[in-house]
């Protein structure tokens, strides 16, 4: 994978790989953590969490720490480009049905900025180890 220069390239272009439960994702700030990542590409990675709309999409300094079976990579510059409800359905938090309106599970679209040498290497070991399993 080569990845000098993620900004210039359609996120499109990349073929998604579907994830298995033996990962998690957390963003920071705002420690938003993720045990559901929905897919993942050479440039970025899409992942539904429990919370209200994230803020730091407006931040340019956005890190993300990806956890996999075997390894993790911390510090990874990202950018937030897309943070949606799910779905159209109301979808509430278990402990507030009672009493919110709040829509709480959301779909949030992550790109990498710039990867170091062993952040390219976990991620493309990570979607080798899912075409193979």
């Amino acid at each position: 994978m080569t990845m000098s220069n993620p900004d210039v390239r359609d996120k499109r272009s990349f073929t998604r790989y579907p994830t298995k439960d033996s990962c998690a994702v957390m963003l920071t700030p705002g420690h938003i953590l993720s045990y559901c990542i929905l897919d993942i590409s050479e440039s970025g990675m899409a992942f539904c969490y429990d919370g209200p709309a994230n803020e730091s999409k407006l931040l340019d300094n956005v890190a993300a720490t990806f956890f996999t079976e075997n390894d993790i990579s911390s510090d990874i510059s990202v950018q937030i480009v897309s943070d949606t409800e799910m779905n159209e359905e109301k979808l509430f938090h278990p402990s507030e049905k009672s009493r919110s309106k709040n829509r709480y599970l959301r779909r949030c679209g992550i790109k990498f900025r710039s990867l170091s040498a062993s952040q390219e290497d976990t991620i493309n070991s990570f979607i080798q180890n899912l075409q193979t399993h």
